[in-house]
């Protein structure tokens, strides 16, 4: 009769087990379908009391617009990719809610910026943050972008 008992036990113990761990993997799976959207274009917008400049990243080009005029450059598709990579990282659920230190941007010490995330199905936009310092969840996003625009200005 132990035996029949300690028997049940561990087989209902591996069931449970085995259980819980599809139901893991099952919620996984889930949220990164989710966050594989498909990303169309990111968007660094800067603000500050002189104007507006919009930088609009696409797989193929980063559009400029500063003052009703636009300039359009090739983005190749290393830095696509890069970029693509770095969003499929951030929660882009969360994206408005990621706060930064900064407030030079209340007085004009800093540009305000945000970024703007399409996808395939939805707008992200993260809140306002002053230049230079982005939230933290951003700032690898923000640095790259910042990158690809200081190198395409060389060229």
């Amino acid at each position: 009769m132990k035996t029949i008992i300690c028997i049940l036990s561990l087989f209902l113990i591996t069931q449970t087990s085995c259980t819980a761990q599809k139901t893991a993997k099952d919620n996984q799976k889930k949220s990164l379908s989710k966050q594989n959207e498909s990303v169309a274009t990111i968007e660094l917008i800067k603000s500050n009391r002189g104007g507006q400049v919009n930088y609009k990243f696409d797989p193929k080009t980063i559009s400029t617009t500063q003052r009703n005029r636009n300039l359009v450059k090739d983005l190749s598709l290393d830095n696509w990719e890069k970029l693509n990579a770095i969003v499929q990282k951030i929660n882009l659920q969360n994206i408005s809610s990621y706060q930064s230190d900064g407030q030079n941007r209340f007085n004009d010490s800093a540009a305000a910026c945000k970024i703007i995330i399409t996808t395939d199905k939805n707008n992200y936009t993260s809140e306002e943050f002053d230049e230079g310092n982005p939230p933290k969840e951003l700032s690898l996003l923000y640095n790259n972008l910042i990158q690809i625009i200081t190198n395409n200005k060389e060229k």
